[in-house]
This record gives C-alpha cells, structure tokens and sequence, in this order.
C-alpha cells in the first residue's frame, strides 16, 4: 500500500492508454491529446490480525457493546447522508470534498489512514487490564498548571457527562470535532447572537478544562480536536459502567 503512494500515476496511465488504444497519439496528431487522470472514489482498507479464533470470541462481544453504546454507532447512517431513527431532527454530516487527480492519491492515503488509525485507537481502549477507579482516578481530581487551577471533573453526571458522550462518538473519532460541534451538543436554544457568543465562550473553557486533564488535545494547525489516548479509555469506562446495572455490576465482581 505504501509502494503505491509513491507511484507516478499519470505516467503509469498513460503507458496503460498506449496499450489499450496504441493509434491514440496518430488520431490527435499534430495536437496530442494530454489526460487528466482521477480517481472519483477510493477505500483505504486495513486488516486487524488475531492470534486466535477463541482470542477474537472474546474480544467480540465487548467490541459490539462498544459499537453500539459508546462509539455510537447510528452516527455513521449520518456519514451516508442519511439519518437512523434515533437521530431524528439531525443534520446529515456531509463529507470534506478532496481533489480526485491521481496525483493526490497519497493524501488521501494519509487521511484515510489516520482517520483508521483513530478509529483502532478507540477500539483498543475496550480492555484496558486495570479497574474503573484507577482509570478515572486522576480526573476526579483538581488540577494546576502554570499556576492556573482547574477543577474536578465529575465524569458521571451533568454537563461533564454530556461532553464524554459527545466524544466517544465514532464520528469523533474519525473528523474530529469544533468548538461549535460540542456546543450545538450541549445547548439548543442559540438563536441570540449574545447568547450564541457567551455559549461559545462557555464552551472553549470546557474544551480548556478536558485539556488540563488530558483527555482532549488539539489537532495541529487546526480548530478542531481529538481524543487522547488516555481520554479514550476513560469514555469507554466511563460510558460503560453507565449502561450497566448495579446488579450486573455485582455479577462481574462475583
């Protein structure tokens, strides 16, 4: 796949154009004909390798349960353009626009495979090895950085909450989100201009805040941001251990 970025595309179609049709440089002669090679769609795939049948018989089932309530998985209807039911009254996501000349082939390479890397990052993060107080622990506390202080997150309850579901969305995982992303997610009435201006200036001290604990880094040269690695173990415990009764949790223990 790597070997492939690096082709000379252009030259390679155009030795592949004299072979389909070597009468091509006599049917526009004294005026040669020169093509402008595009690629209008492409899949950048990735393969994930197991030891076992039996090591992905256990993994599965968590991988699922992640797909379907943390990652959150009807977001990716919103990939399509189209909307699944529990996202009634959302608007379609709709895709960045990339040139499609061959010649660009190896940056959508980079994208996709970034975006993939994101993805399995998240993933990963399904079987940790320590127990949920060890991986919020740190959160739970205030924090100073340069002299400023900030406080504790309370990860299971409220706004903080609401932020860490917002995160752990597949669709996150994969663009990134902005400032306005998260603030059309927290708060609905924003039809005041002041209003709108207070809510942003609300929201960057949040996104300030899920900073200071690590859990949120800023995409270089960008205004979006991302999940750490340290911030994507702590949604997946968290939201977990939410949709999960305290008689299931008792049963886990036993």
């Amino acid at each position: 796949m790597d070997a492939q970025n690096e082709s000379e595309w252009p030259k390679l179609l155009d030795g592949l154009l004299q072979r389909v049709c070597p009468g091509i440089n006599e049917i526009f002669n004294p005026t040669p004909l020169n093509y402008y090679w595009s690629a209008n769609e492409t899949e950048q795939a990735c393969d994930i390798v197991f030891k076992s049948k039996e090591a992905l018989d256990r993994l599965f089932p968590m991988l699922v349960r992640y797909g379907m309530l943390i990652a959150q998985s009807p977001a990716v209807m919103r990939f399509l353009g189209r909307l699944s039911n529990s996202n009634r009254g959302s608007k379609p996501a709709s895709w960045q626009k990339m040139r499609k000349g061959v010649s660009d082939l190896h940056r959508r390479s980079e994208v996709s495979k970034a975006a993939n890397g994101r993805y399995l990052d998240s993933l990963a993060s399904v079987k940790t090895g320590i127990n949920l107080q060890e991986t919020v622990g740190s959160c739970c506390k205030r924090k100073t950085i340069d002299g400023k202080k900030y406080r504790a997150l309370n990860l299971f309850s409220g706004e903080d909450l609401e932020t860490l579901e917002f995160l752990a969305k597949g669709e996150n995982a994969i663009n990134g989100f902005r400032n306005k992303d998260l603030r059309n997610h927290l708060y609905e009435d924003q039809d005041c201009p002041r209003l709108k201006k207070s809510l942003s200036s609300k929201t960057s001290r949040r996104l300030r805040l899920f900073r200071a604990h690590g859990l949120i880094k800023k995409v270089p040269r960008t205004n979006r941001y991302v999940l750490t690695t340290k911030g994507t173990k702590i949604a997946t415990a968290v939201l977990a251990a939410s949709h999960v009764d305290t008689e299931q949790l008792m049963d886990m223990t036993g």
